[in-house]
């Protein structure tokens, strides 16, 4: 069996390069390379940096809201004798991919962030963890750290174009709510379960070619806002599970520039419009996830299993079968709700995780690679398992 041994150690080998995360200042991965921009030496006070995603054609990674589908990218600094802020997040576009709309980037994107060294600090050492999905129809996750260290001095250096770039990415980066040209005049629940942002530029100006971004993709659908009839709202259609919150927060973007307004409130003769449609899409999405449901007992690898079990009930006695019949279904309830918790639960705390996402990972790939081939050698013939497992199942028939 050596040369199963064989087969073992490349598989498992395989599949551990792949999870390998570099320390060092520039990642490889999939579709994407993640890279440092940053000076050379560091100054006292806040110093410009920034993790540079170079994306491959026709492949995006996702903002702050990923829209349709996806996840954003996570980053986690640890940081010796500095002080790291939070990540900037660049102004995205809409990505149409089949039938969804996705929010994020294409090409090359910057997100800034600053480091700010101890008040005593000749040196800083910071980590970054990162995570990131990068897309075009079918999806990669991919993770690694960047480790850098920068001696602190009098004044900062940078090397090559570097600063002058940032510099240019920052000046593009949304600004505050209180240097915007926009205002709110009125945020109203209106028919067909969605809302129109009826906002005025200080100097006048037409809202056509002015954009929204929903900063909750949980409330809000991310395809583009339609500009109401009077050409002085814009309106966004609103998810069937979403609630309207009393406040909310967008992103505007026009020619000129991009705006963050996290003060957007809900007229309040609205607010009970929006409430009382809860329910109803509630009741909706409950009978729709019943209709498929039972679309998907008739699928081929689905309904064979059915019929084997169906066949089971009826060898036996009355009183037994509806016993059987409560177990099983009971079963089937909690299996599918603690599954559906675990993973609410993962997604609370930043993992990037859903139903097959599992099979965009290309270490569990592997593995079932591995299982297959093993369970194929077993059907060849090669050797035999479960035996014991199968014994110990037909104890309880």
């Amino acid at each position: 069996m050596a040369w199963l041994r064989g087969i073992f150690i490349t598989l498992l080998s395989l599949s551990s390069f792949n999870s390998l995360a570099l320390a060092q200042e520039s990642i490889r991965a999939d579709h994407v390379k993640v890279s440092l921009v940053a000076p050379t030496q560091l100054e006292p006070g806040d110093n410009l940096f920034a993790l540079r995603f170079e994306v491959d054609p026709h492949w995006h990674i996702y903002w702050k809201n990923p829209g349709d589908s996806g996840t954003a990218p996570r980053f986690a600094f640890d940081a010796k004798h500095a002080a790291v802020s939070d990540i900037l997040w660049p102004v995205p576009k809409r990505i149409l991919v089949g039938d969804f709309v996705n929010l994020g980037f294409e090409g090359e994107v910057l997100f800034p962030f600053t480091v700010r060294p101890g008040d005593t600090a000749t040196s800083v050492e910071i980590k970054a963890d990162l995570e990131w999905l990068v897309c075009e129809e079918e999806c990669l996750p991919g993770e690694g750290v960047i480790t850098f260290t920068r001696p602190v001095a009098e004044k900062a250096v940078w090397a090559g174009d570097d600063q002058k770039k940032l510099g240019d990415v920052m000046k593009a980066l949304p600004m505050g709510s209180d240097v915007s040209p926009w205002s709110l005049k009125s945020m109203r629940m209106i028919e067909g379960n969605r809302v129109a942002f009826e906002v005025v530029h200080a100097e006048g100006n037409s809202i056509e070619g002015l954009t929204i971004f929903p900063e909750d993709g949980g409330v809000y659908k991310p395809k583009a806002p339609v500009i109401s009839d009077d050409k002085k709202a814009l309106i966004l259609d609103v998810n069937a599970n979403g609630k309207v919150p009393d406040v909310g927060s967008f992103l505007l973007v026009d020619e000129r520039g991009a705006w963050t307004h996290k003060d957007f409130a809900l007229t309040k003769s609205d607010v009970k419009m929006s409430e009382a449609g809860s329910l109803s899409t509630f009741l909706i999405l409950l009978l729709s996830a019943f209709v498929g449901g039972i679309i998907l007992n008739l699928m081929p690898c689905v309904l064979p299993v059915l019929s084997i079990k169906f066949f089971s009930l009826a060898k036996m006695n009355k009183e037994t079968r509806w016993h059987e019949i409560l177990y099983y279904t009971l079963g089937v309830l909690v299996t599918f709700t603690a599954l559906g918790g675990i993973f609410l639960a993962l997604r609370a705390t930043g993992s990037a995780v859903g139903w097959g996402f599992q099979l965009q990972s290309p270490p569990i790939v592997l593995s079932l690679i591995m299982l297959f081939f093993l369970m194929g050698l077993s059907f060849l013939g090669f050797f035999e398992f479960g035996d014991a497992i199968v014994r110990s199942a037909g104890r309880f028939e």
